[in-house]
């Protein structure tokens, strides 16, 4: 009687936008091939039909990314922290990284108690907890709240004028002036946030110690590969870190 071994999940949905989902499988081919040298399985492609809580909370998740806010909330004690990529980029330092308040390009002074804020969701440390803890209960800040599902979705929103403000992560900003230069030319930074952690990378609870160490391990060998083969220069994946997990709890009171 044979028994089926469930198969290895892994899902890197955060930064996956469609121009550079090559990069993206290319980063992965690397990981997997380091975790193969490991003598770890790991899954031959990404996942990309589960969505984000789908893929955060499979049973048999190998590796996954998620945002730091639901890691310290609603993922807390159902998921294993693994480690935080860092990220050569404009708003990065090391594992930290901020978030950018943008405005249409003709936008004057900032007048927040009279403008429309687009953010991607009330979950999202980057686009909507982290302005939150700096300026307090956004609904009071400004006159109107639009939800727009994703930050390049609210990027788009104050390009076109449907929006006054949206705040963006350093790594989302960076993709848009890189691959969407058309929707980047009529937004203007008008503050920076304060550094947060990164967007940390996950495994499913039941993941073991060693295997844990193992993704670590191939994470920074994936990244010194892509580097050193300039497979992914629009990624611009600079290293890796394994943070105390209360660098994330914290965000809980955001």
């Amino acid at each position: 009687m044979t028994t089926n071994t469930p198969s290895p999940v892994g899902g890197l949905p955060m930064y996956d936008w469609p121009e550079i989902a090559g990069e993206t499988d290319r980063f992965w081919d690397a990981v997997r091939a380091a975790l193969s040298d490991q003598g770890i399985e790991g899954p031959h492609v990404l996942n990309r039909e589960l969505g984000e809580e789908g893929l955060w909370l499979h049973p048999d998740l190998l590796v996954g990314q998620t945002c730091g806010y639901p890691l310290a909330t609603g993922l807390a004690e159902r998921v294993r922290y693994v480690a935080t990529l860092h990220y050569a980029v404009e708003g990065c330092e090391g594992p930290n990284y901020s978030s950018v308040v943008v405005a249409r390009a003709n936008r004057k002074q900032p007048d927040f108690q009279n403008a429309r804020f687009a953010y991607n969701s009330t979950s999202s440390l980057s686009g909507y907890r982290t302005l939150r803890g700096e300026i307090g209960p956004l609904e009071q800040a400004f006159s109107t709240l639009i939800e727009s599902g994703g930050h390049r979705a609210s990027a788009q929103m104050v390009a076109r004028g449907e929006a006054d403000y949206a705040a963006l992560d350093a790594v989302c900003w960076h993709l848009l002036q890189a691959l969407e230069p058309g929707t980047a030319e009529h937004l203007v930074p008008v503050r920076w946030c304060p550094m947060r952690p990164a967007l940390p990378f996950i495994t499913a609870l039941t993941t073991p110690d060693d295997v844990v160490a193992g993704l670590v391990s191939a994470l920074e060998t994936a990244i010194s590969t892509i580097n050193r083969d300039v497979s992914c220069p629009t990624l611009r994946l600079a290293g890796v870190s394994v943070l105390e997990e209360t660098c994330y709890s914290q965000l809980a009171g955001l």
